[in-house]
């Protein structure tokens, strides 16, 4: 695959209040060993890779980051390894997602009083 041009597409959705569904198309895995992404709370800074393990190389491919919290936005980016060790970004802007609502921190329970007349 090398520099050659080829096709992807990387699509991001919230699936529930604290998952983000990462879903993405290439046109060809030849060569490719994995993918790798990654995710951000700011455009270009704090990076990290979400997924454990290389992500296998198939398309269509998956993965869900559970370790979203409620409220926030995120940017993430797709990589690919390649066999020659080398680390191919896919997407050269990231996409962005919000997670639902607030997240809840804290219940407190109380109790009220009521007088019927």
């Amino acid at each position: 695959m090398g520099d050659a041009n080829w096709e992807f597409a990387f699509f991001a959705s919230v699936t529930g209040e604290n998952t983000v569904t990462l879903r993405w198309v290439v046109s060809s895995v030849e060569g490719i060993l994995g993918f790798n992404i990654e995710r951000s709370t700011e455009p270009d800074t704090g990076v990290a890779v979400i997924n454990a393990e290389l992500l296998r190389p198939e398309s269509p491919g998956q993965h869900e980051d559970t370790t979203v919290e409620g409220g926030t936005e995120y940017w993430y980016h797709l990589f690919a390894l390649m066999e020659t060790g080398e680390e191919q970004q896919l997407n050269s802007e990231p996409i962005t997602v919000t997670t639902w609502g607030n997240p809840v921190r804290e219940v407190s329970w109380g109790c009220v009083e009521a007088q019927y007349r």
